[in-house]
């Protein structure tokens, strides 16, 4: 797995008096990474423009990167093991050249090798589901055609490649162990939409769907348009309309249903009741919000509405998170209680920000969950007068 190179120079950069920002900011990769990886993934950290540092300064950053690394991620991060450091140093200008660029790529294909003799030990992988591999991997460099597809349809492909035959039937079991290795997403749950029926042939194009919907808009398309409102109000408060959503859509828009329930599965956006709002007109529900994204609410700190009245009944009880606690998994967290909530409380008002919500566990007993990151724990307040 990768996220953003940092360069070896900005992290020595000024006698490595600004260390520690650089360090949160690689922590918070890493903290990303762990959340959403099997515990066995292995983890490689890799230092760019290795020309503009000696061997004292590639030394001294070694040994910072162990220092607040180790504790946390030790058995995940891989070693140098020919320059026995903790990061592997390289130069891009000299390509293949590069010594430090060999020593990577070996490095990656020698527990690349490991990783799927464990995997084809452990699942016993016949050789179709090898075969059926090999088409799907065909299938992603046409991803624009194929990116979201049903289980049938997918079937239909195999069925069509000359190399296999009729016995190279799709199961649960394959797709479920090609979700594992990452090589697509399917999600075996029945729900308001059955996703079991489709799969995702390339996920990370579910990442760019997600990066269009959080990240700030062009001016161009910002301020202009219908969907002017639209925009502010995602940008504000979190808040996502049926029309913008539509637009951020329209590449799939043949798969859009399958797609949202994909956003939803995973919480990156939350399906929203406004039963206030009057749908009179088409307009009115194409303005209608319909859903909220976690991680473009406000603070709680920032909001009109308290979360909590506190009362003398309160307890509180808190979960702790011995190696991280990333943002993201609290939003998780966020959307499931939301959705609890509104279908099985309809009438319970919850309180929706990004570092806490309040939502219902009975018709009677609310409950807040309160974002406490700096101690990597979550604080979880109810009022014991109720139970």
């Amino acid at each position: 797995h990768s996220f953003p190179t940092r360069r070896s120079s900005d992290l020595a950069n000024e006698y490595f008096r600004g260390m520690g920002t650089q360090i949160q900011r690689l922590q918070f990769w890493m903290k990303s990474i762990c959340s959403r990886v099997p515990h066995y993934t292995r983890i490689v950290l890799v230092g760019t423009h290795r020309e503009n540092l000696n061997n004292n300064c590639i030394k001294i950053l070694n040994d910072h990167l162990k220092s607040f690394l180790s504790e946390k991620y030790c058995a995940k991060v891989m070693e140098n093991d020919v320059d026995r450091l903790i990061f592997f140093p390289v130069e891009n200008t000299l390509g293949n050249k590069d010594n430090g660029i060999k020593e990577l790529q070996s490095k990656i294909m020698c527990v690349a090798s490991e990783q799927q003799k464990r995997l084809i030990i452990e699942h016993n992988i016949p050789l179709q589901w090898i075969l059926i591999q090999d088409v799907i991997m065909k299938l992603k460099v046409n991803s624009n055609d194929t990116f979201c597809v049903t289980v049938d349809e997918l079937q239909r492909i195999i069925m069509e490649d000359f190399v296999l035959h009729d016995k190279c039937r799709l199961s649960k079991d394959m797709l479920k162990y090609f979700h594992k290795i990452g090589l697509i997403i399917y999600v075996d749950r029945r729900q308001d939409f059955d996703l079991s029926n489709w799969i995702l042939v390339c996920p990370e194009k579910l990442i760019d769907i997600f990066i269009d919907i959080s990240s700030k808009p062009a001016e161009s398309t910002r301020y202009r348009g219908s969907l002017k409102y639209d925009w502010k109000l995602l940008q504000r408060k979190g808040i996502l309309t049926k029309q913008l959503l539509q637009s951020l859509l329209s590449t799939v828009e043949k798969e859009e249903e399958a797609v949202i329930a994909f956003l939803e599965h995973y919480g990156l956006i939350c399906p929203l009741e406004y039963k206030e709002i009057t749908r009179s007109t088409k307009y009115d529900c194409d303005i209608q919000p319909t859903h909220f994204v976690p991680s473009l609410l406000p603070l709680s700190a920032n909001g009109n509405t308290p979360v909590w009245h506190n009362n003398d009944g309160d307890k509180k009880f808190y979960v702790f998170f011995c190696n991280f606690l990333p943002e993201a998994l609290f939003h998780q967290l966020l959307s499931r209680a939301q959705k609890n909530s509104t279908l099985e409380f309809p009438n319970g008002k919850t309180v929706l920000y990004r570092d806490a919500g309040k939502f219902w566990m009975n018709p009677w007993l609310s409950y807040q969950l309160t974002l406490i990151e700096e101690e990597e724990m979550i604080e979880v307040t109810y009022n014991s007068r109720y139970c």
